[in-house]
């Protein structure tokens, strides 16, 4: 119940986020609408899930949350950026165990505590990441602006 709830906070942060920073960056339309679907997952979650199906609910939604921080990633690259594969890898790795997640009754000998403690953590490491290089292409960007008023 919490835990859906901390996910419908994240989802609306993040959608109100990509809704204002949409006209400056091309083809976050995309993340707009994954967000309105985890959004919609969590609300589902705190609604109706049940049982076993909780977890794999959870799982899916932690795999957008890291499809989108991989995607994030590759923005990076797109923009030519040098140190797009360390979030990568963060990212990649917690898709790895939001998978697991899912078909959790298949990995049954790994807790499922563990499992989604370390989806967190990746998560999280990935974010921090993704902001801080974010931060610094901003700075790259904004330099480089204001070199192009002095010239001209």
């Amino acid at each position: 119940m919490l835990l859906a709830i901390a996910f419908t906070l994240s989802s609306i942060t993040k959608l109100i986020f990509f809704i204002k920073n949409n006209n400056s960056i091309k083809g976050w339309s995309w993340y707009i609408f994954y967000e309105i679907i985890i959004t919609v997952l969590s609300v589902y979650l705190y609604q109706y899930a049940e049982g076993n199906n909780i977890i794999s609910i959870q799982g899916f939604i932690l795999l957008c949350h890291s499809g989108i921080l991989l995607s994030l990633s590759t923005d990076l690259r797109n923009h030519e950026y040098v140190n797009w594969k360390k979030p990568a890898r963060a990212g990649a790795l917690s898709i790895l165990f939001s998978s697991i997640l899912i078909t959790h009754s298949t990995f049954d000998f790994i807790p499922v505590k563990i499992i989604i403690t370390v989806i967190f953590i990746t998560i999280g490491i990935t974010s921090v990441i993704i902001a801080l290089e974010l931060k610094k292409l901003n700075q790259h960007y904004k330099s480089i602006k204001s070199l192009r008023r002095e010239l001209k």
